[in-house]
């Protein structure tokens, strides 16, 4: 039986002077991250950003994962990469890291 898929939609501010550092840095993530997130069962992951009226600039993350493997991130690597890249966030208040969004709407065919 195919397991399902968990679908989840992320938010987290970005320190606007650290925005070309962490888009560089997605822009050439580094191949064993890459696989490691494969490996966890990430299925599709997107980053956007955006910068709102008032100059805060905000990360939105939406993902699918086939829940299982999550262990495949539990290394030294990984945490180095969520170090590297956590000094350009910006958590929201009383978050320490990407706070889950609520779904509004799904769209099914």
């Amino acid at each position: 039986m195919e397991q399902p898929i968990c679908r989840r939609g992320q938010i987290i501010g970005v320190k606007k002077e650290k925005l070309e550092e962490y888009l560089r840095l997605h822009r050439n993530i580094p191949e064993d991250i890459h696989a490691m997130l494969l490996e966890a069962g990430y299925q599709k992951l997107e980053i956007f950003v955006q910068e709102l009226p008032n100059g805060d600039c905000y990360l939105f993350q939406y993902n699918e994962q086939v829940p299982g493997n999550e262990a495949a991130l539990d290394n030294d690597r990984y945490r180095e990469w969520l170090r590297i890249t956590g000094e350009c966030q910006a958590p929201l208040p009383n978050e320490t890291f990407w706070k889950d969004m609520d779904c509004a709407f799904t769209l099914h065919p």
